[in-house]
Formats: structure tokens, sequence, C-alpha cells
């Protein structure tokens, strides 16, 4: 965990991007932005799956649930509030710090036992790191009260269930206190995982568990029993709610998911599970027993990746701005607080430029023009600007990707992808300025040149290594490399309409399906979703009649391909077979493109006016 004195020696740069389970529960309320998707869902009654992308705010929002940080949000006269007085109690995990990818644990795969070890580890891991977080963030440290005796007497019976040793009951009595009896059952738990681990790795590659003579741990034998003991504790919060939060759940196995799922499936009254989970990593949502787990009958989902990109788009700008702000301003000490849109400046020669020429748009209404003058200035002015710098990609690249607002666009909805780029805008802005001079601002010319080394490290070097990850059953090497042509084609497809002035709608991002897409086709859409490069939703068919998916690029590309990201305002429909032929025939569709660009065929009437939040 990293302690305070820690976080203030990498401090020099406030875009530091720290992992939030390791902070302490003073910085984590320091850089918290409770105005985000999800924080109040979550904290309802009732199972939860939360997922979204690397850097979308999962772990810190589960991180704000921890009772070390709810007594600390909302202080009583400057002083923490108790523990008794917070809503909820809620103990975390990550499933990426347990032992639950040992390859012994598939050696009986497809056995009853298979089923059985996975859950006694599953439900002993997460006993293990719940206790030993609490100890180590002294949750229970200022409680002085004994346990009790009732609470005594269930503690020893959860003792003499598991141990794996004649247990010595000499010091479970009912004035230990709750930090003692803690100290006690990870001593206890401790030896059953050693003994555990132990007999698995000692039967190789044999499936015969059945001489195992320890005690076989299950939700409803240990894990659940724990919970209530725990919720009755004194000091405890007088609500009763108890939540479960298991993060990086996308790292359990096939079958350590399904039991899971199992656990969501059952109703237990005020203990809630929180899972949190990369998009389109969750392995499955079957249960043991072929069941299925439904949303929202057995949990609710909240989809941060959704709520940022087809939301408000307002409202995550102002979360960003909150997020640099407090970071920016963490040490001001009365001196004059930076806003954001100071310390990230636009190109203020190009925004002129751009301005005039959104004036004449505006002005066309009084000489007989448009009658939405306004709504053209929008639409048609930084596209005109873009063109207007020349026709060759070089000249192009002379428009400059600055400006907080264009910088937020450019993040994608994804906070960390912002905080990233900034740190590396800050540390080159402070080597431009010199160990002498504080970073006041970072220039426009340096947040183009990050944003641009950002967005081409992402097309060459990002997409190119998925070809080397792992084949997993629905995507392959051959697919990352699919995956790299659409992305070079849509590229350009959407720039050759951005540059194209006899076209109505010219800044797109989206594509529609008009057709069904084949099995190569959506598991390349897949991994390119997972992969972040693309966002999935749905919209109305252009027959009228039914849905069909939308995919929307990831603004981080556009300085890469010389687009417009600051929202966009329209989608373009494309079949199957146009999709197949920009995977496998990339060359061929960009030169095809090219003809079509100089005689003008470009299919303005494939595309349909699709309006952001912030489109004005």
């Amino acid at each position: 965990m990293i302690r305070k004195s820690e976080l203030e020696a990498v401090r020099g740069n406030p875009f530091t991007v720290l992992s939030p389970e390791g902070l302490v529960a003073e910085d984590v309320i320091e850089l918290f932005v409770k105005e985000v998707p999800g924080v109040d869902a979550i904290q309802g009654h009732g199972h939860t799956i939360l997922v979204g992308s690397r850097g979308s705010g999962k772990t810190m929002i589960l991180r704000y649930l921890e009772p070390d940080c709810q007594r600390l949000w909302n202080t009583q006269e400057g002083k923490p509030r108790g523990l008794s007085e917070i809503p909820f109690y809620a103990a975390y995990l990550t499933i990426k710090h347990t032992d639950l990818n040992y390859p012994q644990l598939e050696v009986s795969e497809g056995s009853h036992e298979h089923l059985v070890v996975n859950e006694h580890f599953l439900a002993l891991s997460i006993i293990l790191k719940v206790i030993s977080r609490a100890l180590r963030n002294k949750i229970f440290d200022d409680i002085e009260l004994g346990i009790g005796e009732s609470r005594a007497a269930t503690l020893r019976r959860i003792i003499s269930r598991v141990s794996t040793s004649e247990p010595d009951f000499s010091k479970i009595e009912s004035r230990m206190t709750p930090k003692e009896a803690f100290n006690a059952l990870s001593n206890v738990f401790e030896e059953v995982f050693d003994a555990s681990a132990d007999y698995l790795f000692s039967v190789g590659q044999s499936k015969d568990l059945t001489s195992y003579k320890g005690a076989i741990l299950r939700f409803s034998n240990s894990l659940y029993p724990l919970i209530e003991w725990w919720r009755d504790l004194p000091g405890m919060p007088s609500s009763g709610k108890f939540f479960l939060l298991v993060d990086d759940a996308d790292r359990l196995t096939n079958v350590q998911t399904q039991i899971l799922n199992s656990w969501i499936s059952r109703r237990v009254p005020d203990v809630s599970l929180k899972v949190a989970s990369e998009i389109y990593e969750y392995k499955t949502f079957s249960t043991i027993g072929s069941g299925r787990i439904e949303s929202p009958h057995d949990y609710s989902e909240i989809n941060l990746t959704d709520v940022y990109a087809f939301s408000r788009t307002e409202f995550y700008r102002n979360r960003l701005k909150n997020m640099v702000e407090r970071r920016l301003n963490s040490k001001a000490d009365g001196k004059k607080k930076i806003s954001a849109l100071d310390f990230f400046p636009e190109d203020l020669k190009q925004e002129v430029e751009i301005r005039k020429i959104a004036s004449q748009y505006k002005q066309r209404s009084n000489v007989g023009g448009t009658a939405r003058p306004r709504d053209d200035a929008y639409r048609y002015s930084r596209p005109d600007y873009m063109t207007s710098l020349g026709g060759a990609r070089k000249q192009r690249s002379t428009y400059s990707y600055s400006g907080f607002n264009q910088l937020v666009n450019i993040s994608s909805g994804v906070p960390r992808h912002f905080l990233e780029c900034a740190y590396k805008m800050y540390d080159r802005q402070s080597g431009n300025n010199g160990l002498d001079k504080a970073v006041e601002s970072i220039s426009p010319t340096v947040q183009d040149a990050v944003v641009r080394e950002a967005a081409e490290s992402i097309f060459l070097k990002e997409v190119d290594s998925l070809k080397y990850e792992k084949i997993s059953p629905t995507s392959s090497p051959r697919h990352a490399l699919y995956l790299h042509n659409l992305l070079k084609c849509l590229g350009a497809l959407f720039e050759s309409i951005l540059m194209d002035k006899r076209l109505k709608e010219r800044r797109v991002f989206s594509i529609a399906l008009s057709d069904e897409l084949d099995k190569d086709t959506s598991a390349v859409f897949r991994m390119g979703v997972k992969s972040g490069y693309f966002i999935r939703s749905t919209i109305g068919r252009k027959e009228g009649v039914g849905r069909t998916e939308l995919y929307v690029l990831t603004r981080r590309l556009a300085p890469y391909f010389n687009l417009d990201p600051n929202g966009f305002s329209a989608y373009k429909f494309i079949q199957n077979q146009q999709i197949r032929s920009m995977m496998l025939l990339p060359d061929a569709y960009l030169k095809d493109l090219r003809i079509k660009a100089r005689i003008g065929q470009t299919q303005q009437a494939d595309l349909f006016l699709f309006k952001d939040e912030d489109d004005e």
C-alpha cells in the first residue's frame, strides 16, 4: 500500500496515476470526484456488476466505498465519523492479488471435485484477503469493546469447523476486541490455505481429490456465516448493510465465475456482492447447475463506458475538470486556484481562424442563406479550417490538438486516458521550462505533440501487440491483423468524409450495421471493443424496424487520422461485405476510396444525423 509519505514523493507531477487500491483513505478523498455515474447506484441494496474499460474508474469507486474512506467523506466538525455512523460496511479484495490462477486448480476439470475445490479456494481466498485488508487499514483499531459471549461462541464454532488442528480456545473469549478476533481468524484461515495448497500440489496430475480430510469451504458454510458474525460486531454500521467488493472479476476462470454467479443468484438480506470487471471480459453469466443470472432480476449492471460515451458529454467534461483541478490545487494553500481551461490552453491563433469561419456561416442568414446558421457554424467551421490547411496529410498535420475541451474529447470517456497524456505533457513542459521555473500551463505545442504520439503508439504498437496475445476461443492473431486493417480503413474513410466540402455531414466517427456480421467480423469488433478501440451501442435500423449495432471509433485515434474529435454528428450505415473488404483487402479498399474521393462519389446518402449531447 502507498503510504502518505510515498504519495508526496511522487507528487512532483500532479497527474501521476496510482492504483486506487493502494492509496490511503486521505488521498482517496482528496482525489476522488464523487459526481460519477454509478456511485449512487452501487451503494443501493442488491448485487451489482460494474463494467468498464481499463482506467474508467471502477477500482476508485470500490475504494471509495471502503469504511476508512466513508468515515472521512462526511466528517463531523472536522473529525471522521464513527464506524457505526457510516451507511454500510464494504470489504474489498482484488482477484489479481489472489492465488486463484493455480494451474493445479484445473487438474480435476470435468469432475465434481473440480467445482468443490474451486469454490473452496475462492471462498478461502476472499476470506483471507478481506480480513487482512481490514487489519492493514486499521478499521477496528479504535474499537476497544469486547465482542461479547454470544459472538465469542459463534467465533469458536467458525474456527472449530475449519481448523486443521485442535483449536486453542483459551483466548477466544468475550473480552477480546474485534481486532484480536480478526487476528485469530487470520491465523486459522492461513493454516487452512497452506494445508489445502500443499495437498493440491501433492496430488499433481491426479484427478482423485477424495483423500483430502480437511474442511471444505463453501459460501453457505463459511463465507456467509463469517459475514453474518462480522455484521454483528461492536461498532459496525447500525444499518447492518454489508458489501463484498470483488474487483478484477474478469481474472476468474470460467468455473470460478460460475461459482460467483451462483452466489449472486442467492438473495441474502443486507449482504450484497459488488463485482467489477473489464468490459466483455467477464467469462460467463451461467451458474453452477446451468442456470443464468439476469439483470435486473438477480443483479443491476452499471456500464461506465456506456455512461461516459452516450450520456451527457458535459457531465464527463465537468467531472474531468473537477479531477484535474483537484490535482492542480491540492497544495494551493491560499494561492490563486488554477483552472483546467487555463492550464491546458487552446492554440489561440487557430481558434481565432475557426471563429472567423464560424462567423461567416452565421452571417449567411442575413443574405438568404441557411435557416440554421448557428448549427452550420458549429458543424462546418472546424472541418473547413482543417481542410484549408492543405490536401496532403503532412500539411493537415499542422492542426493543433490542444485545449482542455479538445483533450477531454480525445480521452473518449476514460479518465485514465486523459491523465496518462497529462502526465507526459507535464513532464515534458517541466523539462522545457527548466528546474527553476514552475509549470503554470502546458503549451499547445506540447499538448499536440503528446496526443499525436499517443495516437501513433495506439495504432502502430498497441494494436500490433494483440497479434502476440494468447489465443482465446473467440479471437486469434489473425483477428488482430484484421482489426488493424479495419481501423486503418475506417480512419481513412472518416478522414475523406471530413475533407469533402460537398457533403452535408462531415464529422463521422461511427458505423451502423446494415446486415448481420459473420463470425470473423463479429470476433474482430469484439476484440476492438475489449481493447478500447470501439464503443458498442445500438441504434434504430435504416428500415425503421428493430435495432442494429453501432460502433464508435475511439477519438484517441483522431490525431493519427487528422479527424475532428469535438463531438460527432453523423454515422454511416455499412454492410458486412464492406467491412470484410476493409479487413481482408485494405490496400484495394484504400485505393478505391481515393479514386471515389477524386471524382466525388462519397456516399452521402448513407449518412444520417446522430446528434451528440454536446452539439450546440
